[in-house]
Parts: C-alpha cells; sequence; structure tokens
C-alpha cells in the first residue's frame, strides 16, 4: 500500500518540539495504524465492484424471468380472448 502518512516524518517533527522519544514514537505508530486502518484501498473497491456486479447480474436475469412470464402470461390472455371472440 501506498504511505499516505509519513510515521517517520511525524515522530522527528514530534522530537524536534521537544516529546520524549519513547511518547513520540507510541504517538506516531498509533496515529499511522489509525489512519491506515480507516482508508479504502484499491483491493477494497475492487472488491466492492464486483459484488455490485455480481448483484445486478442477478438481478437483471430476475427482472429478464419475471418479463418473459409476464409475456407468456399475457400471451395466453390474448390467445384466450381471440378464442372466445372467433367461436
Amino acid at each position: 500500500m501506498d504511505t499516505v502518512f509519513d510515521s517517520l516524518g511525524y515522530y522527528e517533527r514530534l522530537k524536534d518540539v521537544g516529546v520524549d522519544e519513547k511518547a513520540a514514537k507510541v504517538h506516531a505508530e498509533t496515529l499511522r495504524a489509525t489512519i491506515e486502518g480507516s482508508l479504502t484501498t484499491k483491493q477494497d473497491l475492487k472488491e466492492l465492484e464486483y459484488k455490485f456486479e455480481t448483484k445486478i447480474e442477478k438481478m437483471k436475469n430476475e427482472v429478464i424471468i419475471k418479463l418473459g412470464s409476464v409475456t407468456v402470461v399475457c400471451t395466453t390472455i390474448a390467445i384466450g380472448i381471440l378464442a372466445i371472440i372467433l367461436k
């Protein structure tokens, strides 16, 4: 993953302003973990895209089946009406 947060630079800036080395290290590591833990990665987006594409494809197939069923029912009704009219 590309680095979004420069924890070493942050650590050194904290030390430069007088923060204890141990405290600066813990603070930098904690902040880095927090930031990186809340980021969305390209892999996350690809997985989400795949899930959406799969769901859309499933819904598309369901719509096609339902439209086919409606078409069959309407055709059957039309044929029935025609049969009654033509008698």
